[in-house]
């Protein structure tokens, strides 16, 4: 089963993103653009129901299902210009 089309920006946006730094890194689990579902997300945030409530959060919002695992701020790579939304280490 594939999914309807869903990029990392739209995924970062506040509106769906909601109470983290909106830094995040898609891992992608195979080559190419389309993806199997779950699609892992490593998010910036804290809070017990946190995950849960992203995973719920952007369902509602894009029609994506997402996998969503959080990592201490400070955790995921940035650059001064750019960061890289995407892992392609599959």
């Amino acid at each position: 089963m594939t999914q309807a089309f869903a990029s990392p920006r739209q995924i970062s946006d506040r509106r769906v993103a909601g109470h983290t730094s909106g830094a995040l890194l898609v891992k992608q689990n195979a080559p190419g653009v389309r993806q199997e579902p779950p699609l892992p997300l490593v998010v910036e945030g804290e809070g017990s129901d946190l995950a849960a409530g992203l995973v719920r959060r952007i369902r509602d919002k894009l029609p994506v299902t997402t996998d969503v695992t959080l990592v201490p701020f400070g955790s995921p790579p940035r650059s001064e210009y750019k960061s890289k939304l995407v892992d392609k280490g599959h």
